[in-house]
């Protein structure tokens, strides 16, 4: 016969095994009906960064064929291709990630979940890199604009 500690214990281990379960099978089952997922947002992000950081380094590359680049300058440079960097290395690690992904193919759909708990750890740690350089650049970006416009203020007096 068993006892009431016996019963909780029974019970707790499988709430332990439905539980994951349960979180498994409709991750499985929006990557099978083809819905967006977390992965979608932050490669979007990354892709649109990728772009203004590529977009952001050729202005100043034209800009020091032509003249000589300020310390400043030089830096928002250096800091849009780390940026860049970053998040190639992001949208890298999400295409591995998110290669044999495709709507209505069920083991591409488990594959594609179980490579994204594997890595997930990884797509974080990168993901965090990332952030950190965007911030770093629109905190050099926003100095350099705010030294302009206090220059512009002080040749109008």
């Amino acid at each position: 016969m068993t006892t009431g500690f016996e019963i909780v214990g029974t019970v707790c281990a499988l709430y332990q095994l439905i539980h994951p379960s349960t979180g498994f099978i409709s991750e499985c089952k929006t990557v099978y009906d083809g819905e967006p997922t977390t992965h979608h947002d932050i490669k979007e992000h990354a892709e649109n960064l990728a772009q203004a950081c590529d977009l952001t380094w050729a202005r100043y590359e034209t800009m020091s064929s032509s003249e000589k680049l300020s310390d400043a300058e030089r830096r928002v440079q250096k800091t849009a291709r780390k940026c860049h960097a970053s998040a190639e290395a992001l949208l890298d690690e999400l295409r591995y990630v998110t290669e044999k992904q495709k709507s209505n193919d069920c083991m591409g759909a488990v594959a594609y979940v179980v490579k994204s708990k594997l890595h997930r750890k990884k797509i974080e740690r990168i993901e965090v890199r990332f952030k950190n350089d965007q911030q770093e650049l629109q905190t050099i970006l926003q100095s350099e604009i705010l030294s302009h416009k206090e220059a512009k203020k002080y040749l109008e007096m």
